[in-house]
Formats: C-alpha cells, sequence, structure tokens
C-alpha cells in the first residue's frame, strides 16, 4: 500500500516538472551542438599558419673570432694526440765482435761445443774444466779461472785472459789463423761440399758411444750458425765438423737449415738456452732442416 503511494507521488511529480525538464535538456543540448559546429565552422574558414624553421644566430664577437679558432688549432696541433713521430728512427743492430787472430790459449780447458750467431748476445759456447762442463755466453767468466768469452765463431772461441786475447779451439779441431783460413776459403769449401758415403762403421760406433756418455759432443761433429733475416732467426746452418763421418751417416748436408730440434721451434731466441739446459737428457736427436724450400727430418741416436 505504501509503495503505491510512493509511485503515484513520483507520477504526479514527473507530470508537473516533465515540460520545464524536456525544455532545460533541449537548451543544452542545443546549445552543445551549436558550440561543436560552430568549432567545425571555425576550422575550416580560419587561415592555415605555417611554423618557420627554427635556426640558430651567429653570434660574432668582433675582433676575437679568428683569434680564438688560431689559438684552437694551434693547441690541437701541440697536443701530440698520438706521440711524437720519429720516421727516422733507427733500429739498434748487434754489435758483432770481429773474431781476430789471437795465439792459443794455454789454459786447459775444451771446447765441446759451440752455436755462433751473427747476434753476440746468442752465441753459446760449450766449454769443460776440470771435469766440469757449462755453457757460456759473451763476457761471461769461465768457472774455475779468470777468463771471460770475448768472441765466438763457428770453429773457435776468443777468451780474454788477463787482458790478453786467446784462442780457444773446438775440440778435435786443429788451430789455425783466422788469415790463413780466409786463403784457403776455395779449397776447404770443396771439400765441405763432397759426401763421403763409405764411412767406417767402427769409428761410427765410437762417436755414437761418446755422444752417449756426453750428448753435448753431437757439436764437435755437427756445427751450428744462427741464421738471421731482418732481424729475425729463421733457423741454424748445419755444417760437418772436422770429422764428417756423422754428418754424412745421418744424410745432413752442407748448408742445411735446421728449423726445429725434438719439436722445439728453433726460430725461438730462447729456444737454444733451453736445449743446451735438457741435452744432457736426451737420448734421441730429431732434427728438421730445411733443404732446396723442402722440409727433411733427420734422427740421430745418442
Amino acid at each position: 500500500m505504501i509503495a503505491n503511494m510512493k509511485i503515484e507521488k513520483i507520477s504526479q511529480y514527473w507530470s508537473v516538472y516533465q515540460s520545464t525538464i524536456s525544455k532545460s535538456l533541449t537548451v543544452v543540448l542545443v546549445a552543445c551542438f551549436a558550440w561543436i559546429c560552430g568549432s567545425l565552422l571555425w576550422l575550416m574558414v580560419s587561415p592555415q599558419t605555417s611554423v618557420a624553421q627554427w635556426q640558430s644566430k651567429a653570434v660574432v664577437v668582433a675582433g676575437t673570432k679568428k683569434k680564438s679558432e688560431d689559438d684552437s688549432l694551434s693547441s690541437l696541433l701541440n697536443s701530440k694526440v698520438f706521440g711524437d713521430f720519429n720516421p727516422k728512427k733507427k733500429i739498434e743492430q748487434p754489435k758483432i765482435v770481429e773474431v781476430k787472430d789471437a795465439p792459443k790459449t794455454r789454459l786447459n780447458l775444451i771446447l765441446s761445443g759451440i752455436v755462433a750467431s751473427s747476434n753476440p748476445s746468442l752465441s753459446l759456447a760449450v766449454i769443460a774444466n776440470r771435469g766440469k762442463q757449462n755453457t757460456y755466453g759473451i763476457d761471461e767468466i769461465i768457472d774455475g779461472t779468470r777468463a771471460s768469452v770475448k768472441a765466438i765463431s763457428a770453429d773457435r772461441i776468443i777468451i780474454s785472459n788477463n787482458g790478453n786475447d786467446e784462442t780457444l779451439m773446438l775440440e778435435g779441431v786443429e788451430y789455425t789463423k783466422i788469415s790463413a783460413e780466409k786463403n784457403a776459403t776455395g779449397s776447404s769449401g770443396t771439400v765441405l761440399g763432397n759426401n763421403r758415403q763409405n764411412s767406417n762403421q767402427d769409428e761410427l760406433d765410437n762417436i755414437r758411444k761418446e755422444m752417449a756418455k756426453n750428448p753435448q759432443s753431437v757439436l764437435k761433429y755437427i756445427r751450428l750458425s744462427q741464421v738471421s733475416n731482418n732481424g729475425k732467426i729463421t733457423g741454424y746452418r748445419v755444417n760437418p765438423g772436422k770429422d764428417r763421418k756423422l754428418f754424412d751417416s745421418v744424410g745432413l748436408k752442407p748448408g742445411d737449415i735446421a728449423t726445429s730440434l725434438n719439436g722445439i721451434d728453433l726460430t725461438d731466441p730462447s729456444a737454444m738456452s733451453a736445449l743446451w739446459k735438457n741435452m744432457s737428457e736426451m737420448t734421441e736427436l730429431n732434427l728438421t732442416v730445411q733443404r732446396d724450400g723442402q722440409l727433411h727430418d733427420i734422427f740421430i741416436g745418442l
């Protein structure tokens, strides 16, 4: 009953104000429509305006522009960003000590082996004194003496003993003057180039027994001379010693370039020093040599 009464009151209220509400809504809608139409008409009628592209304005300070540019350029050129350029920088070449004639030493020393190099700092000499053998470089004092190594060549070394130069020949090589050797280079070179096929087996056996006791004695029969190109070691040239039986028997030829020994790269400047230290423990030598542009493997049993 109460609900029916509320519905009747609402119906009466709506019937009284319906006309007023309808008119108000109509006015609001007409106003909105007019505003929208006016905005659209204004957009179509109003002229389009373009925004000018922004350009920076150059600021010129009279009397200082050129000077500031010159100062900036001068400071940049003098900054030496990449350091000083020296196109004529000289590469220091190793000082080579010339081996001259000197009398044979009276010291009781044995020169067991030599590795001669165009770079004196890489040359080595194996010297025995009073039963003890050691490896020496240039300017090193020989154990048990006051003498030092002054120069190293293919078949001898020059030692400085109390200020006097003396010659120590490679074991098994007769002492000769260097000047005499130079005069006989042609004939001696011919002899070295000949291969002797008929080797005495007994002598070879004795040589191998000697190498078994002292592996470094192999340098008495096979000489090594360092070969370099543009300051880089390319290998060691091998030539026979005074007794060339071993040299010929293993298949070596004068002028072969040794590039590897027991798998160690001989072009490494530090390789030879390491080999000297470990040679006494070696039981064989596997030598790789370059001959006429091809590599050959040479086996030498110790």
